[in-house]
């Protein structure tokens, strides 16, 4: 299942980079997230509580950034398992300046597994483009200015 969308921000690439990996920023903004723990270099175990349609229980999986450039891009690779099944999936992140803003491209794929994942797969599209909306939106409040965000 495909993942899209586009961001914009009003700070510096690399601002905006740097925010996107800052754990602290990243516990407090990913719905649902009650631990982001580093286990190694760009390695990360997290606990996810999500309550969302046939999506419900505690998630927890195991984070991996790749590929990085800094200011401008990387790769995220995730796997969890929780009660309803598992998530599994990777996306590119690609940040574009436009004057004094920034443009955050998200494309990826993720795959659902186990006894939610028949429901799960109809949903998943609504799901992960709220979820997105709401971990990029809070991001947003993290920098100094604020900006509006283009939810593809």
């Amino acid at each position: 299942m495909r993942v899209k969308g586009t961001y914009r921000y009003d700070a510096a690439p690399e601002q905006v980079y740097d925010l996107l990996l800052d754990p602290t920023a990243l516990q407090a903004c990913i719905p649902g997230c009650e631990q982001l723990e580093a286990t190694g270099v760009d390695q990360y175990r997290a606990i996810l509580k999500v309550g969302v349609s046939a999506i419900r229980g505690t998630f927890e999986g195991d984070v991996t950034i790749s590929d990085r450039e800094p200011g401008r891009s990387y790769r995220m690779h995730v796997t969890a398992k929780g009660g309803p099944g598992s998530v599994s999936g990777s996306a590119t992140i690609r940040l574009t300046a436009d004057g004094d803003q920034t443009v955050v491209d998200v494309d990826g794929d993720a795959k659902i597994a186990g006894p939610a994942a028949g429901v799960a797969q109809r949903l998943f599209g609504g799901i992960a483009s709220s979820m997105m909306n709401q971990f990029f939106g809070c991001l947003r409040t993290r920098l100094p200015s604020a900006s509006t965000a283009e939810g593809r």
